[in-house]
């Protein structure tokens, strides 16, 4: 099993996530499909 560090985004670039995994999925994955079956993916 993986457990990914963000620490190292953090400290280099001063990154950190505001949003959740989740939120993103729900805008990402509709979008993803319009590309596809646009032809564009």
């Amino acid at each position: 099993m993986r457990v990914p560090d963000v620490t190292k985004a953090r400290e280099v670039l001063g990154f950190e996530a505001t949003v959740g995994l989740d939120a993103v999925l729900d805008e990402v994955i509709p979008w993803i499909a319009e590309q596809m079956k646009l032809g564009r993916m």
